[in-house]
């Protein structure tokens, strides 16, 4: 038994602790431990050095009481908690692997501790280790229900698996536990979205605007974007002015994609993506070989878009064209499509395909470290699903910003991004943060593979003698300020009609409506749902001329278009994706169906509804063999290696 003057001293350093007198406290509690090694005081200590984020000395401490005592829930209790908050620290410091291993030992001594297994599953989200995440996330809300952090991941983890309506189930539950869980309510609104309840995300994204406008005024883009999806333009100045104003005087930004479709401002565009690419792509150690020992260059590809998608019809037959004799070509995909067969065609042209659709971050970096590429290309950038991250981690002494983002990535991250003179003229080049790899075209394409079955007018609900206008550009391209045009084409003309793409049904009912107060006839809009991309084409060759939007042109669609012989319109802008039917038509001299500004595209659809059908023939420009762009592609990749 202890004598009294031992327990008096014990008694006056647990009273200073609970006053918060640390420094007192400890002294008092190594005075102690001099007389009595115990297995509480030395715990004491260890909490104390753990206050005072000394997190070695404290947790060494706590070991320490740990051997003497195991069965203390008090000593556990604290070895547990500083297990935990030293990994965070860890964690944050970017010692991820560390970091788990204190985690790890805090379940191994507190198997119920529910905030560790958390952080646990909130780390291997991170890295994108989804299935370890869901484990841990799972059974830290079997212990602890009320964690509603935990849900909220859970439903991310099922978002970015494709399954939206289970992950709305998670982010209800995280938010019955706080309702106040903006990042549940935001997640809330992009499953809506996904699932094209384009007014339901709206009005979610609206609330957290109201809750605090300086946060979550970058959701001004997306409500925006939402709105053009259905084609509801009624404020769409207001939003416009919003957004600008957000990107000018704030340091927020917008989504990159959403804001090409809406401003050709070379200069906003610039600062926008420089802001999103500081925010979320954080400069890291370098971590790479420099050279291969193979007198091939080894070159990568990264996509979430090897399948049939208008990225992957485009590149189908890119990657193996390449010359095996000076180049190694890899794959990457970050999804998986057994089912695609454009992504089994796709998949077998590699000389080495990766499926990185369920490996983390750290995972796919060690991974291609160990490979030593030479060149790096990103085929996604600013778009959803997008892994920029890895290429912050420089992956390749080369790394290049290639067809899925056409625009700059405001990061020095990126050395060069494809285009030919014509997307970017040399005037603009100022406004890209990678150098310009400039080929004879910028798009690689396969349309020679373009085939459909001719239909008649009359199977679309128009008459044989009708003249039909069309756009099956998505909804989100199309803005009141080209609309306008059309309708005054529609206005300009007889026997004419227009032929759109709708998401949902209020995209036609508010399209409907719109042309009504314009005093048009709306029953010269006709609308289709998605079809396949078969249907699609007949539809394109069965259509008189296709009228592009402006500031997001026609890209792969423009090519479909003129491989179903439809002549395309387009306005030119200032941006690459403003530039890019336009680049096409000028390759193919067809610079007459590109205007200059509004006026001449209207007068230039008016007119050819005068004119025969053109007759074009891609076969007589060489440039867009598809095997003639990879060896002008690959005359520059050997330029830049040497």
């Amino acid at each position: 038994m202890k004598n009294n003057k031992y327990l008096l001293i014990v008694d006056e350093g647990i009273k200073n602790w609970n006053q918060g007198n640390l420094k007192k406290a400890k002294a008092i509690f190594l005075k102690a431990k001099k007389i009595d090694l115990n297995f509480e005081v030395t715990s004491f200590l260890g909490v104390i050095e753990l206050q005072q984020n000394n997190f070695a000395l404290g947790i060494s401490n706590l070991e320490e009481s740990y051997s003497m005592n195991p069965k203390s829930s008090l000593t556990t209790d604290n070895l547990a908690s500083g297990y935990l908050n030293y990994g965070l620290q860890l964690i944050e410091e970017r010692r991820i692997q560390d970091g788990q291993e204190l985690f790890l030992k805090a379940i191994k001594i507190k198997p119920n501790f529910a905030e560790v297994y958390f952080n646990l599953g909130k780390v291997l989200y991170g890295i994108k280790d989804y299935i370890e995440a869901l484990k841990f996330l799972n059974k830290a809300v079997e212990i602890k229900p009320d964690i509603f952090q935990s849900y909220n991941l859970i439903g991310l983890i099922y978002k970015n698996n494709n399954q939206p309506k289970k992950a709305i189930t998670f982010f209800q539950k995280s938010l019955q536990y706080n309702p106040h869980n903006f990042d549940a309510q935001h997640n809330l609104g992009n499953c809506y979205s996904e699932l094209k309840d384009y007014r339901e995300a709206i009005k979610i994204y609206k609330n957290l605007i109201d809750t605090d406008k300086k946060k979550y005024s970058y959701l001004y883009s997306d409500i925006l974007h939402l709105k053009k999806c259905e084609y509801s333009w009624g404020d769409y100045d207001f939003y416009l002015n919003e957004i600008n104003e957000f990107i000018n005087k704030t340091n927020g930004y917008v989504n990159n994609f959403n804001l090409l479709s809406i401003s050709d401002n070379l200069s906003l565009l610039k600062k926008n993506a420089k802001k999103t690419s500081k925010a979320i792509y954080p400069k890291l150690p370098l971590n790479v070989k420099l050279k291969n020992e193979n007198n091939k260059i080894k070159i990568a590809y990264f996509s979430l878009d090897f399948k049939d998608h208008a990225v992957g019809r485009l590149v189908k037959n890119l990657f193996k064209n390449h010359n095996r004799k000076k180049f190694i070509v890899y794959g990457f995909s970050f999804a998986r499509h057994e089912d695609d067969n454009i992504y089994k065609e796709i998949k077998k042209t590699f000389d080495h395909f990766y499926d990185f659709s369920e490996k983390s971050d750290s995972t796919a970096l060690q991974t291609i470290s160990d490979l030593g590429l030479d060149v790096a290309i990103d085929m996604m950038g600013h778009t959803k699903g997008s892994r920029s991250y890895l290429f912050n981690n420089r992956i390749a002494p080369t790394q290049i910003s290639f067809l899925g983002y056409l625009g700059t990535m405001g990061d020095n991250a990126y050395d060069y991004i494809v285009a030919d003179n014509f997307v970017i003229p040399t005037e603009n080049e100022k406004y890209y943060d990678e150098k310009v790899l400039k080929l004879p075209i910028y798009q690689p394409n396969n349309y020679k593979e373009i085939s459909f079955k001719t239909i008649s007018k009359k199977s679309l609900g128009l008459p044989d003698n009708s003249f039909i206008y069309c756009c099956l550009n998505n909804p989100y391209k199309v803005t009141p300020f080209i609309f306008d045009s059309w309708i005054k084409i529609l206005q300009a003309t007889e026997n004419t009609y227009l032929y759109l793409l709708k998401r949902n049904n209020n995209g036609e009912k508010n399209i409907k409506k719109y042309i009504s107060n314009k005093g048009l006839d709306p029953r010269r809009i006709i609308f289709t749902d998605k079809v396949s991309y078969e249907k699609y084409l007949s539809i394109l060759n069965v259509c008189d001329v296709f009228l592009d939007t402006s500031p997001y042109n026609a890209g792969a669609t423009a090519i479909d278009c003129l491989a179903a012989n439809t002549p395309i319109i387009s306005l030119v802008g200032n941006s690459y994706v403003s530039r890019m039917c336009g680049s096409i038509l000028k390759k193919l001299e067809l610079s007459d169906f590109i205007a200059v500004d509004i006026d001449d595209y209207i007068s230039k659809a008016v007119a050819l509804t005068k004119k025969p059908k053109v007759k074009i023939n891609l076969e007589k420009f060489n440039i867009f063999e598809i095997s003639n762009f990879v060896l002008n592609f690959e005359k520059e990749l050997i330029k830049i290696h040497k």
